[in-house]
């Protein structure tokens, strides 16, 4: 995280494809918290890197306000991400543990397929 926001603060503001690159590389670390850690590590992944951007959004609003807009709204898709990332992997394995197993609870209808009979 810190290589891409070094590479993301010394791209000029004027090479506007390489600065949509190298923000796109910042999902990385938010999809990785929420997968690894649940909710609160895709909310605080996500936190950590909208404060390391918010610097960035008030420098280029001296450059272009329209720039300032487009980075307040990928700040804020930062948290909604790091939210629903870390949301769905906190339901997860509450979701397949309620499932029961085919060989535990076998149905009349479910016996030639999944047990064999």
């Amino acid at each position: 995280m810190a290589i891409v926001s070094l590479v993301y603060y010394v791209t000029p503001l004027r090479l506007s494809l390489l600065q949509e690159l190298f923000t796109r590389f910042f999902y990385v670390p938010i999809i990785l918290g929420g997968l690894w850690f649940g909710l609160w590590g895709g909310v605080r992944v996500s936190l950590l890197i909208t404060f390391i951007c918010i610097p960035h959004a008030f420098l280029a609003f001296r450059h272009d306000p329209a720039l300032f807009y487009d980075e307040v709204l990928e700040l804020l898709l930062f948290n909604l991400l790091g939210l629903a990332v870390g949301a769905f992997q906190g339901q997860r394995p509450a979701a397949t543990s309620i499932e029961p197993r085919a060989s535990d609870s076998c149905q009349p209808w479910r016996d030639r397929i999944f047990c064999g009979s």
